[in-house]
């Protein structure tokens, strides 16, 4: 990228208003904030390796993070902000992950977290491990990312990986027809999401996968038939589940019973012939193939026996449908 690159630009900027923010909150440090900084850098400055627990109050982070930040990766003003809302948020956990400063006494991990604590208002509580060598921080973040899934099926959730898929396409569903509400922006409210709905993504998952039974080729992969199910069922107003199963067994099938131009037949067709392209333009997003099916089946539980390809496509493109149970007269949905 170039210096006059806007993306850059605009990430620049973000990162001077963070700071800004952070220095303001510096600037109102307490006496004993400062105190707790100065005990920190005692203790790492002897350059001995152990640990020691310290309250981490905002003023406390905001001055480590600006005066004692000489040797990090470049700032994400992006995460820090992330990691402050999970503070606010209360979902914010103590893991075995604690700061780490260098023989030197410099601060060597944890600099995002730090501008977290600090932007946050929040007192963070953590163990702060000390003399570590500066050629040690390769190995910090160099291990396999652990997701939300791993945590489930520690925790003895049945299907955790299709479950996790589940409320994350759901998610990202809802939150591209607006509902910001729906947003799930770490593995902690991903993991707390399956946990509070294990019995309908249950259910969902039985339906995807009882809809596929004795069929060689179904149109839909589980997850996604078990996300549109879930959306169903969980929407407002609710799909009655026996309808949910009846819809979604028919869909499979690929096949009609009116023609080919019943909206079932034609959204098959048209998820099937989407996945033959090799252009990513031309292949259908996780959210838009969840829409369709939502608009196929919404059509056929209408009475809808007729419609178009472009017709059907159309009713993607602006906005992907809802997920409610259809309450629209036959001849409006038609039009």
């Amino acid at each position: 990228m170039s210096e006059t690159d806007p993306k850059k630009t605009a990430k620049q900027s973000r990162a001077d208003d963070v700071r800004t923010k952070i220095a303001a909150v510096a600037a109102n440090a307490t006496a004993t904030d400062r105190r707790i900084v100065t005990d920190i850098l005692t203790r790492a400055a002897t350059g001995e390796y152990g640990s020691s627990t310290f309250d981490i109050t905002p003023g406390v982070a905001a001055l480590l993070f600006l005066e004692h930040n000489p040797h990090n990766r470049d700032f994400d003003p992006g995460w820090a902000l992330e990691l402050a809302r999970r503070q606010r948020a209360g979902i914010w956990r103590k893991n075995n992950e604690p700061p780490g400063f260098y023989k030197d006494g410099a601060l060597a991990d944890a600099q995002h977290r730090l501008a977290a604590t600090a932007l946050s208002g929040v007192t963070w509580t953590t163990v702060i491990v000390f003399g570590m060598d500066r050629d040690a921080i390769t190995t910090v973040d160099a291990g396999r990312r652990r997701d939300a899934a791993s945590a489930l099926k520690m925790d003895g959730v049945q299907e955790a990986k299709l479950k996790q898929q589940i409320i994350k396409a759901t998610a990202s569903y809802l939150l591209k027809r607006g509902d910001e509400q729906a947003a799930l922006r770490s593995e902690v409210e991903i993991a707390d999401a399956v946990h509070a709905h294990q019995g309908v993504l249950d259910l969902a998952i039985n339906i995807a996968e009882t809809s596929a039974q004795n069929l060689v080729n179904p149109v839909l992969r589980t997850p996604i038939a078990a996300a549109a199910a879930y959306l169903m069922l969980t929407a407002t107003p609710p799909w009655p589940e026996q309808r949910v199963r009846e819809k979604m067994a028919l869909f499979q099938t690929g096949q009609s019973s009116a023609g080919e131009s019943e909206p079932t037949f034609i959204a098959g067709q048209i998820i099937e012939k989407a996945r033959t392209k090799t252009e990513a333009k031309d292949r259908l997003s996780t959210a838009k193939e969840i829409g369709l099916v939502l608009h196929a089946l919404a059509l056929s539980e209408q009475g809808v026996r007729a419609s178009k390809t472009s017709t059907m496509k159309a009713a993607i493109k602006a906005e992907l449908p809802r997920a409610g149970y259809p309450d629209l007269p036959m001849q409006e949905a038609a039009e």
